[in-house]
């Protein structure tokens, strides 16, 4: 997590990330002149999926919620893409015998995330 701590949450975390994808999405549509196509984004937050890719507000109580900043800021990404984006909910800390390519991959972030909420660099911590 990161930020201020009286604010940090996973679900920041979580929008944080779903940010920081969209962001290299349109970087990568950019640098590779890429104008239409699809992607899928996976995530553990069904709650983050929802509010980035599904819900529309109208009025000004959209701008009351603590993570409006990172809700607008996705929002507007997703915007600008060239490309349609669809969001995936992908089960967190699954246990399940057969894992999925999804699910070793969110198991694997989850592990470096850790790692660094437990050790951060001196340079970034909140």
């Amino acid at each position: 997590m990161c930020g201020n701590p009286e604010t940090s949450s996973a679900y920041r975390s979580e929008l944080s990330s779903l940010i920081a994808v969209l962001f290299l999405a349109t970087k990568i549509c950019t640098r590779h002149q890429i104008e239409s196509g699809k992607t899928i984004i996976y995530c553990d937050n069904n709650g983050a999926i929802t509010n980035v890719f599904h819900c529309t507000y109208t009025g000004i109580s959209q701008y009351l919620h603590t993570d409006s900043d990172l809700l607008m800021a996705a929002r507007e990404l997703l915007a600008t893409l060239p490309v349609s984006v669809e969001a995936k909910w992908v089960k967190g800390h699954s246990t399940a015998q057969t894992l999925s390519i999804q699910e070793k991959l969110n198991i694997l972030t989850n592990k470096l995330t850790g790692n660094y909420a437990r050790y951060p660099d001196p340079k970034f911590v909140p």
